[in-house]
């Protein structure tokens, strides 16, 4: 029974003004209860410890706020958070008509069947660092040194080095996202933190990163369609147009990455799935495997000769960061741009029991909102740089 309905009910019980005063008072105190433990907001809910993710309405859906619901946020013995992502379906992939994609993209649904829990952060220099000083692990890059090109632009120089994890070429702090990590140093780090924390820990899916990272939305970023949209939640080359068809350099940004968390977070929570550091997942790489990829769980090829990686990175533009946007690497590399969040299954099983109220009929966060256009194409750029960033 709804407030609307109940007013009228103490109107004719309680005729005497004083009276119906109070019974109007009580249903209003009734009713913003109702509204914390139903539907209410991010706030209400982690006030009691429990959340689940928003729709872009910044609230939460009901049958997500259900008591059953694991922790939205939960912090291991590392310090790392991760954020719980409901089981749901989504279009993986781009449109054919969305600008920059690829052929790689080929669009087509796919359904999460399991919850899991996902990096809230990229995994930062300070975490990577315990990881070598208790596992005594040297990485890809400090067995194999590789002679690298740092540009300077503010300087008009670039200059030559070996740079590796502790020194990638610009000042950090162990707030950072740890560049330089390749897909093998990715997984010795899940291991060890499997071990420590004795919970299985591993890199996402191909599958599961796009679905984090879109978080219910379908436009080219979790932030809309235009490059430009991307600049408050990634840290990419920031191009703004300069009203000759043509882009300048947004200033006041640099040429390296951000401390993790410097920009807004997807509806998710996520922070930095588009920008700072290319992100390694689980699969390997095909090119055609979304054509005949399983609907649900894809997990990708049995085989292959590069893994995926995601979201592009702090010396690409926008257009690398969007949410389809796919690149690969062999297991062994490791470059300025790569770097790597994890996943647990651990403590993430409650399932959803009812439908999260999609107008589609999807399970998941909401799609965009009614009345989205599709934009004007930007003015190109150029195609991918085979081995860039």
């Amino acid at each position: 029974m709804t407030t609307r309905r109940i007013l009228p009910v103490f109107a004719i019980a309680f005729r005497g003004p004083w009276l119906g005063l109070l019974a109007a008072l009580g249903v209003w105190l009734l009713s913003g209860c109702g509204e914390l433990s139903g539907g209410g907001s991010r706030r209400d809910a982690e006030a009691v410890g429990r959340d689940c993710p928003p729709d872009e309405e910044g609230e939460s859906s009901a049958a997500m706020a259900s008591a059953a619901a694991p922790l939205r946020v939960r912090t291991n013995r590392l310090g790392i958070k991760l954020v719980w992502i409901p089981p749901g379906e989504f279009l993986m992939g781009s449109p054919r008509y969305e600008e920059d994609r690829d052929d790689d993209e080929t669009q087509h649904r796919v359904r999460i069947t399991r919850p899991f829990y996902l990096g809230q952060y990229e995994v930062t220099v300070g975490q990577f660092r315990r990881f070598v000083s208790e596992s005594g692990y040297r990485t890809d890059r400090e067995t194999t040194p590789v002679w690298e090109e740092i540009p300077h632009p503010e300087i008009d120089v670039v200059e030559y080095r070996y740079c590796t994890w502790r020194d990638p070429g610009f000042t950090q702090t162990d707030d950072f996202p740890v560049t330089r990590a390749s897909w093998n140093d990715a997984t010795a780090f899940c291991r060890w933190l499997s071990a420590r924390e004795g919970e299985e820990y591993r890199l996402p899916t191909e599958a599961e990163w796009e679905y984090a990272c879109r978080a219910g939305t379908r436009t080219r970023f979790s932030t809309g369609n235009a490059d430009t949209s991307l600049f408050r939640a990634g840290q990419v080359i920031p191009l703004i147009p300069n009203g000759m068809g043509g882009y300048v350099s947004q200033p006041g940004r640099t040429l390296n990455t951000s401390p993790v968390g410097s920009f807004d977070p997807n509806h998710f929570g996520l922070y930095d799935v588009h920008g700072n550091v290319w992100e390694w997942c689980a699969d390997w790489y095909g090119a055609e495997y979304y054509r005949h990829s399983p609907t649900e769980d894809p997990e990708g090829p049995a085989s292959g000769e590069h893994r995926v990686m995601r979201g592009g990175c702090y010396v690409l533009y926008a257009r690398y960061a969007r949410s389809a946007n796919r690149y690969r690497g062999s297991p062994s590399l490791a470059f300025g741009g790569t770097g790597f969040r994890v996943a647990t299954s651990a403590g993430a099983t409650a399932p959803l029991t009812a439908p999260t109220g999609r107008a589609d009929g999807a399970m998941g966060p909401p799609g965009p909102r009614a009345g989205e256009t599709r934009p004007a194409p930007p003015a190109a750029e150029g195609r991918r740089r085979p081995g860039a960033c």
